[in-house]
């Protein structure tokens, strides 16, 4: 259990460092041109999508029986409806 929950926890870490980098790639592009704009809404659809799969798998993992990794398919699924 304490295995289990030290990777789902990592899990959360790495994946919520990943969500701060996007962020921080959205805070340095610049609005000056329709392109700008374009990247800046495809970063917020990005990390809006990576929240749901790192949230999703880490509540995932405490429900599922098997190995971690299994759930990657299924909540990367659901996490576009």
């Amino acid at each position: 259990m304490i295995r289990r929950s030290m990777a789902i926890v990592a899990w959360l870490v790495a994946g919520h460092v990943v969500l701060g980098g996007l962020f921080w790639a959205l805070l340095q592009t610049p609005e000056s041109n329709v392109l700008m704009l374009a990247v800046s809404a495809i970063l917020v659809l990005l990390m809006v999508v990576w929240t749901g799969l790192v949230t999703g798998v880490g509540l995932g993992g405490w429900r599922h029986a098997g190995p971690i990794r299994s759930l990657f398919g299924g909540v990367a699924r659901r996490v576009v409806w």
